[in-house]
């Protein structure tokens, strides 16, 4: 069970002190539970938005909650995934400086520990993360169609959806390859912030199918390189 954990580290962000966060859940046909945990944080007065369907893809369930945020900026905030306690207002304000920037990202740690908290978490032991930091590249279109490497939990502008439409939700694994590739296609501008702000488990469902992942990062390589490479 990871959604207690994951709102706990939410409700410490320092943009949520400043009454500046909105948080959108998406339970989308649990059985364990994480529908009425949401239900008592809103109840005890977090800024809860809980929507709740069937069954369904998860860029089907981000983009729910990416058309009833009501903020000008988003981001993703998988359950197994932490934050620094001013992750948000970092990226936030990076967005705020420049009106042109579409979409920022920074540096992780990386943890094999369940449930883990910023403060309190091991280095993952699993290769090639045994150094426990994902280091990723500033921004650049070409290196972009290498690999993805905005990480966990970048910050965009919700402006840029109209721009470039929503994810695509024929994807299981790499829709937000898919997206950031399209963006990048279409001239958006991003650029990595010189930070580590997020935690990174290692174990969620990319590294279980990356059979699957890999097939799908190809498949949005084939549809935007050519882009890409002419802008």
């Amino acid at each position: 069970m990871w959604i207690a954990g994951r709102i706990d580290n939410l409700l410490e962000q320092t943009l949520h002190a400043q009454g500046r966060l909105e948080i959108v859940v998406v339970v989308a046909g649990s059985k364990q539970n994480e529908g009425r945990i949401v239900r008592d944080y809103w109840a005890a007065g977090a800024p809860i938005t809980l929507l709740t369907t069937l069954r369904e893809p998860i860029y089907t369930s981000w983009n729910r909650g990416i058309r009833v945020a009501r903020g000008d900026y988003v981001t993703n905030a998988n359950t197994d995934d932490r934050l620094a306690p001013d992750a948000l207002e970092r990226m936030a304000d990076a967005l705020d400086a420049d009106p042109e920037l579409d979409l920022v990202y920074a540096d992780s740690y990386v943890t094999d520990t369940v449930n883990a908290t910023w403060d309190n978490w091991h280095p993952s032991t699993a290769p090639p993360y045994t150094n426990a930091r994902l280091t990723w590249p500033d921004y650049d279109p070409a290196r972009l169609l290498q690999f993805c490497y905005m990480g966990p939990c970048p910050m965009w502008r919700k402006a840029l959806h109209t721009r470039v439409g929503l994810f695509d939700e024929s994807y299981q694994l790499a829709g937000d390859y898919e997206m950031w590739l399209r963006a990048a296609a279409k001239g958006a501008k991003m650029r990595k912030l010189d930070a580590v702000l997020s935690l990174f488990y290692y174990g969620g469902s990319t590294h279980q199918n990356q059979a699957l992942s890999d097939q799908e990062a190809r498949r949005a390589l084939l549809k935007w390189r050519s882009h890409i490479a002419r802008h």
